[in-house]
């Protein structure tokens, strides 16, 4: 990835982190104080605007990177959809000293991104990819 998408997304790090605050703002005004829930909705339609051109950006410096960040984020909504419907009791997410790994009976190997464990013993895995897969208990020979 060139460094200059690098650097765009770092902005776009900050961005979204600022947007979560004023979200939280939000949700703390008081439903009579319209003005200052203007104000802040103001605000967080500000800072989309700017994540939407930074985006514009990497898709014009990088369109393979810009391609490969949209994947990931497809892949980010639909494990959120799956994750709203179904109960955990554990999510792994990829770090650099830890593997994220999982081993089916078919001796296919998932390098994953994101694992999250069911309750009934299956898994949830986003791998590097950019794609979301579910995986029965019958599939898996181990995960790491």
């Amino acid at each position: 990835m060139k460094q200059e998408v690098v650097h765009i997304l770092k902005k776009i790090h900050y961005i979204e982190a600022d947007m979560e605050i004023q979200k939280q703002i939000l949700h703390s005004i008081p439903s009579a104080n319209i003005p200052d829930i203007e104000k802040t909705l103001q605000a967080i339609a500000g800072l989309k605007k700017q994540v939407t051109m930074l985006k514009a950006d990497i898709e014009k410096v990088d369109p393979d990177a810009y391609g490969y960040i949209t994947k990931l984020e497809e892949a980010m909504i639909s494990l959120r959809k799956i994750m709203h419907n179904k109960k955990f009791s554990d999510i792994t997410t990829w770090q650099p000293d830890t593997p994220c790994v999982v081993a089916l009976k078919s001796g296919e190997r998932l390098n994953c991104l994101i694992k999250a464990s069911q309750e009934n013993g299956g898994l949830l895995v986003v791998t590097f990819d950019g794609t979301t897969r579910e995986i029965t208990p019958e599939e898996m020979f181990q995960s790491m």
